[in-house]
């Protein structure tokens, strides 16, 4: 199987990676205090895949183009192989496999093993767009994005609070923000899980606004 990649906004999953670290240093390093964060969920991939008796174009999400790129190395994967390879849980792996079966790409041939289906054995009707995956996995970042863009509105608040108070542990901002969220300044921010307040705020710690001491995050003295 032959593939012809185009992309929009995005490579495919874990393919770039070091292209994008290499990116990421270097924007870093230009403009100090700032990183850059990568959404590869909101990506889009336009394949066109070059099999012996047809071509088939579609439009996925990177993490499926992962999938069926990995193919053009090897023909055959086993599900915890390929999981290994791609740096995929094998349960999501099932799903992208059971997307590209269904686009006849694929087949399962024996338990958890994949072969390319080069050429078709019976009249299928071509379909030639992924959108129901692309749409989606594009829904699932959209979700996580707007989550931490009402993440952000409350960091005015979390600034305050570590200003005031100097340094918190994670469970007392999150009840304290929660307490403003009450309030209604801190908008539906404050109904955030304490897990996705703690990827927000080591966000923070990243970007060099705030420093992690054990549980404990403090401001950053400029």
């Amino acid at each position: 199987m032959e593939s012809v990649l185009s992309l929009n906004h995005q490579p495919p999953w874990c393919l770039f990676c070091s292209v994008l670290e290499t990116y990421t240093e270097g924007f870093t390093g230009v403009k100090a205090n700032r990183t850059l964060e990568w959404k590869a969920k909101l990506g889009v991939v336009k394949l066109t895949l070059e099999l012996a008796d047809r071509v088939v174009e579609l439009s996925v999400s990177p993490a499926q183009a992962a999938v069926v790129m990995a193919f053009q190395d090897q023909s055959s994967w086993t599900v915890d192989a390929l999981s290994r390879e791609i740096q995929m849980t094998q349960s999501l792996l099932r799903k992208r496999l059971a997307f590209w079966v269904s686009h006849g790409v694929v087949q399962e041939k024996d338990t958890d093993t994949f072969i390319v289906v080069e050429e078709q054995q019976h009249d299928t009707t071509q379909i030639e767009h992924g959108y129901d995956d692309l749409d989606a996995e594009f829904s699932e970042g959209l979700v996580v994005d707007q989550r931490q863009e009402k993440l952000q509105v409350c960091w005015s608040f979390i600034n305050g609070m570590l200003t005031n108070l100097g340094s918190l542990p994670l469970e007392r901002i999150h009840s304290m923000l929660k307490m403003f969220a009450v309030q209604g300044p801190c908008g539906a921010g404050g109904d955030c899980s304490l897990q996705e307040l703690k990827s927000f705020l080591d966000l923070k710690v990243k970007e060099e606004k705030l420093t992690l001491s054990g549980n404990v995050y403090r401001l950053v003295k400029t």
